[in-house]
Parts: C-alpha cells; sequence; structure tokens
C-alpha cells in the first residue's frame, strides 16, 4: 500500500507546459523558467526532477508538486523495495542506473509497471548514480 507524508512548505506550484492530466503522481521537471510561475512538464528520463505531481493539470493551469518528504509515485518497473529511483520519460519510477539522477528511494517494492508506491524524496544518498 501506498502512503504519503508531505510537509506544506514542500509543495510546490509550477505551471503545466503540456497536458498532464494523466500524469498524477509522476516525476516533473521545470522545463522553462522565463514564466512565472516555473513551467514543468515530464522529464527526460534519468535527469534531474522537481518533484512529484500531485494533482492533474491540463495545459496552463496549476502544477502542484511535491519537492521533498514521502509521496506516492507511479513505478515504471519492478522496484525492489530500498532502491535508489530515477525518473524515465514518462515520470514513472525506475531503479537508479550508473550515471542517473538518484531522485527518491523506493520505500516499499513495486512488482511492476503502473504500481504505486510511496519514495522518500529526502533519502540521503540522492544525486547522481
Amino acid at each position: 500500500m501506498a502512503y504519503e507524508q508531505i510537509d506544506p512548505g514542500d509543495m510546490r506550484t509550477y505551471k503545466a507546459n503540456v497536458d498532464l492530466s494523466a500524469d498524477q503522481y509522476r516525476f516533473v521537471a521545470i522545463v522553462a523558467t522565463d514564466s512565472v510561475p516555473p513551467l514543468c512538464g515530464l522529464p527526460s528520463a534519468g535527469g534531474g526532477v522537481a518533484g512529484v505531481l500531485q494533482n492533474a493539470p491540463s495545459t496552463g493551469l496549476a502544477a502542484t508538486v511535491a519537492a521533498g518528504g514521502i509521496s506516492k509515485v507511479y513505478a515504471g518497473a519492478a522496484i525492489a523495495a530500498g532502491d535508489y529511483v530515477a525518473a524515465g520519460a514518462d515520470g514513472r519510477a525506475l531503479t537508479a542506473t550508473t550515471g542517473q539522477e538518484r531522485v527518491g528511494r523506493a520505500l516499499r517494492a513495486a512488482s511492476g509497471a503502473g504500481i504505486v508506491i510511496p519514495v522518500d524524496l529526502d533519502a540521503p544518498g540522492l544525486g547522481k548514480a
């Protein structure tokens, strides 16, 4: 069972650069900083993220993003509990491999793609794998 523990101070508001209405509980990245608020969209595979999308905004609407704490995240493949995760190009969590940005740590296992798991966005050891 997935769960969340997010401090209100860890929540950010960005603007959806694309339709993210089907992307709740997926990683997002800042894609443009020349607007207020900055624009967010799905990340590049293995790249950095702004956090996990908590709502489901259409293009141009407010995107609420958890930048810290423990968030629900969709898995893109099987993940073992305790694995560091990276973001796939579709925003789903994947087990981090060498050279990828470790953006969280799985607190429960996922048996495959589409499973929602809790991910610690503040775990020690985050950064480049």
